[in-house]
């Protein structure tokens, strides 16, 4: 009875050691298996750690990502890999992510205060750089898995109506769709667009300056250029007006102009005394810097610095005097006595009797200049100015 018992009771110790034995066997593998898994990972991070070149270490980050992604997927998913897998990848985008951050408050300021145009431009282009290398950790620094977020009135407006039906329709439940790459590169595109905004405003406030500066260049222009003109003027009209003292020097630039005989006082010893013809004979007047010379009914005269000649003199002595604003240059032949009379266009031809009047070819507010031979009813011509 005994002999019966006792063989069946060996083997299944047999059995039961045995299986024990496998099974501590294939759970000392796995330890195993888990512990060079996390060795691996762990070398793999150090070498991507110590990785200067961010382009190859964002490689080992996204390889890392697809490494554990996989993992996953597989039969063994022992949660201390998955843990080492996770803090070596967040270690890793902590790194991308604080570089970035750096660049990012490096490259913001208030842009309403910053007034230089070149810091600002400095700032865009820096961020427009930071934005390049966002966009290719998109996926792997920057998560595209989209969120949904509540925002703070939608969150108060469900608290308020938590105990009111469900389908109530005060109840507000609207959430916007959002990513953690998204969020991002709003942020930095915000910042760039409040930079380029203030670059337009500072653009246009150089360009009104500079349209007040070519304004104001224009104006100092015009003004230079009419003092010219005005200065030209005043020397014209200077150069045409007669200048007594420069006559009385025998310069006769001042009246140095064509002239034309316009009227004739003659006396014809008929009683009627001296009269004013308008049809002038034998008369003309010629001025030069240096001369003046002519013709006055018939009879020719000609002055200069040497004195006054005529047709039976020359070089007569001169005698010269200014009477209620004319220039009287007088000189005498025998017993005929010469004048040569300048009156400014302000003053008037004197009349041969007080009450008469000048003949209407005798223009007011013109020069003339009036030569007369007094002596046997000798004539006065009178020349005008023509320019």
């Amino acid at each position: 009875m005994k002999k019966r018992y006792v063989v069946p009771i060996i083997l299944g110790v047999t059995l039961l050691v045995g299986g024990g034995a496998y099974q501590y066997y294939e759970h000392t593998q796995y330890e195993s298996s888990v512990t060079k898994q996390i060795a691996i990972i762990q070398k793999a991070y150090k070498q991507a750690s110590n990785e200067k070149d961010d382009t190859k270490k964002l490689e080992d980050l996204k390889k890392m990502k697809s490494e554990l992604a996989n993992y996953q997927k597989g039969k063994e998913k022992d949660e201390r890999v998955i843990k080492e897998y996770n803090s070596s990848i967040n270690q890793l985008v902590t790194y991308f992510k604080d570089k970035n951050d750096k660049v990012l408050k490096e490259n913001t300021c208030d842009s309403s205060k910053e007034t230089n145009k070149d810091v600002l431009q400095g700032k865009v282009n820096n961020l427009n750089t930071l934005l390049k290398t966002v966009e290719g950790q998109k996926g792997i620094v920057y998560s595209t898995e989209t969120e949904k977020v509540t925002s703070n009135e939608e969150k108060n407006d469900t608290k308020a109506d938590v105990n009111k039906d469900k389908t109530s329709n005060s109840k507000k439940e609207t959430q916007k769709a959002t990513t953690e790459y998204d969020d991002y590169v709003v942020k930095i595109k915000e910042i760039i667009d409040g930079y380029n905004n203030k670059l337009e405003q500072i653009k246009a406030e150089e360009q009104r300056k500079a349209e007040e500066a070519r304004k104001a260049e224009e104006e100092v222009a015009r003004k230079v250029e009419e003092e010219r003109q005005r200065q030209i003027a005043e020397q014209k009209a200077k150069s045409n007006k007669m200048n007594f003292e420069e006559i009385r020097a025998f310069n006769f630039q001042s009246i140095q102009s064509e002239w034309q005989p316009v009227a004739i006082a003659i006396n014809y010893h008929n009683g009627e005394g001296y009269v004013w013809e308008t049809n002038v004979r034998e008369s003309n007047l010629n001025v030069t810097t240096t001369q003046i010379s002519g013709k006055m009914a018939g009879l020719l005269f000609n002055l200069d610095a040497n004195g006054l000649s005529t047709g039976n003199s020359t070089n007569l002595p001169i005698h010269l005097n200014v009477t209620d604003g004319v220039l009287n240059i007088a000189s005498a032949d025998g017993g005929m006595a010469w004048n040569i009379l300048f009156y400014p266009k302000e003053v008037e031809i004197e009349k041969l009797r007080p009450d008469d009047s000048l003949p209407e070819s005798i223009h007011a507010n013109t020069e003339h200049i009036a030569v007369r031979a007094s002596g046997m009813g000798g004539p006065t011509v009178v020349y005008e100015r023509m320019s």
